[in-house]
C-alpha cells in the first residue's frame, strides 16, 4: 500500500485536478497533505483549466450566474481570485439578477477587483452585501459626477 506521504504534492493536484470544482474541495478532509495540496492558488488555477469551458472562456458578457459562478462567491480567497483570472477576467459586463433559483447571500468578494476588463456592472437584488474594496473602484472613470444621494461613496 503506498502512504500518502510519498505521494508528491504536484500529483495529488494533478490528480485532483480533473474533478469537478464543486466537488473537488470535499476531499480536502481526508488527510493533511491532501488538504495542503489541494488549497492553494496553482491547484485553483489547474482544477478550472479543466473544468471551463473554452467558449465560456471568449464570453464578453455574463447574464446569469451559473453553479460554479454561485460557488465563487463562497469558496476560498485563493480559488475565488483563480476563478477571476479563468473565466470572469474577460467579461466587459457583468448582469446577474437575483431568480428564486439564485439567492445570493453573500459577501461581495474582493477578487471583483481582478475583473480588469469589466464596463458594466449591474448587481441588482442579488442579495450580495458588503463593500467593494477600495482599490476595486479606483480606475473607473465616471462618466457623471456620483449622485449627492450617495453621500459618501464619492470619496472612493
Amino acid at each position: 500500500m503506498l502512504q500518502s506521504s510519498r505521494i508528491p504534492p504536484e500529483l495529488i493536484q494533478a490528480i485532483f485536478a480533473w474533478l469537478d470544482p464543486l466537488k473537488v474541495y470535499q476531499y480536502r478532509r481526508i488527510c493533511r497533505r491532501i488538504w495542503t495540496s489541494l488549497t492553494d492558488r496553482y491547484f485553483a488555477t489547474q482544477n478550472l483549466a479543466h473544468s471551463i469551458p473554452h467558449n465560456i472562456k471568449e464570453s464578453t458578457v455574463s447574464n446569469k450566474p451559473d453553479k460554479l459562478d454561485l460557488f465563487w462567491l463562497k469558496a476560498p480567497p485563493f480559488f475565488q481570485e483563480a476563478f477571476a483570472d479563468a473565466k470572469l477576467r474577460p467579461l466587459t459586463a457583468l448582469v446577474w439578477r437575483q431568480t428564486s433559483s439564485t439567492a445570493l447571500k453573500y459577501p461581495l468578494p474582493p477578487a471583483i477587483g481582478r475583473l480588469c476588463n469589466l464596463q458594466s456592472l449591474s448587481l441588482v437584488d442579488t442579495g450580495l452585501c458588503g463593500l467593494f474594496p477600495r482599490w476595486t473602484l479606483s480606475g473607473i472613470h465616471w462618466k457623471e459626477s456620483l449622485p449627492p444621494t450617495l453621500g459618501r461613496l464619492k470619496k472612493l
